[in-house]
């Protein structure tokens, strides 16, 4: 028959010296001395990053961020993230000189969990680091109190309230004959007037809000207003 001259020695405990000698038997079933016995160590698992922390960057974009792992082996790190820590997913990888890596098309105003791991050149993997949590941009409320009025010189006016500090531009819109819809302006600020307005004529008009990642807010609410018959 064939001689087997390798073994390999599985389930064993990271960081520990085990000692191995071996003997061979005869085809009469004669077992020679035992061999001279080495020994071998297995190899730690690398030691997981440190600091994580998830900070919103951008629409339903989220950057972990993490110091190096103390392991001097480390080849690559691999993120994960989730709603709860018995269902994290892998995101991707990066090499170890990175140490940054982001995640999108998240949900806005969610808050997800992020963890990450080590892979040393052995391709040994370390536990999962400490959990973060990092929460996305939430979508930016619909504006309220718009109001329209007509003005002295036939123009109509639309005001509407702020909808916070991080809003880059309004869409303002407009219609009438029940089905001519347009988008008539971009604004910064909240109000404007509409000086292409017909006479003894019905408006609609309402608004919505884009912040500076480019996230849409609903509709606001619709003002109706009926200009004079000049």
């Amino acid at each position: 028959g064939r001689e087997n001259t390798t073994y390999t020695d599985t389930g064993l405990q990271d960081g520990v010296t085990y000692y191995y000698e071996v003997s061979s038997i005869n085809y009469k079933g004669v077992e020679s001395p035992p061999s001279t016995y080495v020994s071998g160590t297995t190899q730690n698992k690398p030691i997981p990053p440190l600091s994580l922390k998830a900070v919103p960057t951008g629409a339903g974009t989220i950057t972990v961020y993490w110091f190096p792992s103390p392991t001097k082996d480390v080849a690559y790190y691999e993120i994960y993230y989730g709603n709860s820590p018995s269902s994290m997913a892998y995101a991707g990888k990066v090499k170890s000189s990175v140490l940054e890596y982001t995640i999108k098309n998240l949900e806005p105003g969610k808050i997800y969990l992020f963890m990450v791991k080590s892979i040393d050149a052995s391709g040994i993997k370390s536990p999962y680091s400490e959990i973060v949590q990092g929460k996305t941009f939430p979508i930016p409320q619909a504006p309220k109190g718009i109001k329209a009025e007509q003005l002295p010189n036939g123009s109509v006016k639309i005001e509407w309230a702020s909808s916070g500090n991080d809003i880059a531009y309004y869409e303002l819109f407009r219609r009438y004959y029940l089905f001519i819809t347009n988008e008539i302006a971009k604004v910064q600020g909240t109000s404007y007037i509409d000086d292409k307005v017909k006479p003894d004529t019905t408006y609609y008009y309402w608004v919505k809000a884009v912040d500076k990642w480019g996230q849409v807010s609903p509709d606001s609410q619709t003002v109706s207003i009926k200009t004079r018959n000049q």
